[in-house]
């Protein structure tokens, strides 16, 4: 043991234990808000993009987790995130794309808008989000 002790937050799981256990097609396991769900426009290249959600855990170099590729729907890891955490949809390879973002809600709805005739390399747009309310005021995009 070092003779300085780091400390570490690693995610906490959403429930106990013995729920994340069972397997995912028993009836009732996965519910929707174990994911995220998105609309984009027809001229976007979903594979071109990453989805990358804010976490708690403190381990790493920071807070980001990638999850996937875009698609309609995207599963979320089963952990607790922050009440203001932010979901983002960033360029995989190019960086030049354009970079979006919104608070992170289970089960909704993220719409990315076409600002295909606006976007300017490095600049961020807020997606419009759907479905689950949260408590309290939603600022979601004013986030960044």
């Amino acid at each position: 043991m070092s003779r300085t002790q780091q400390f570490v937050q690693l995610d906490i799981p959403l429930a106990g234990g013995q729920f994340a256990n069972i397997p995912k097609n028993v009836a009732g396991r996965v519910n929707v808000d174990d994911f995220v769900f998105f609309h984009w426009p027809p001229a976007m290249n979903a594979r071109d993009y990453t989805v990358v959600l804010e976490t708690n855990d403190t381990s790493g170099p920071n807070h980001y987790r990638t999850v996937g590729l875009l698609q309609t729907n995207v599963e979320l890891p089963f952990v607790q995130f922050d009440a203001y955490g932010r979901i983002l949809v960033i360029p995989t390879h190019n960086a030049n794309l354009p970079r979006f973002f919104a608070r992170l809600n289970r089960g909704s709805t993220y719409v990315i808008p076409d600002v295909s005739a606006s976007h300017r390399p490095g600049y961020q747009h807020a997606m419009a989000r759907h479905g689950i309310l949260t408590s309290g005021a939603d600022n979601s995009n004013t986030l960044l």
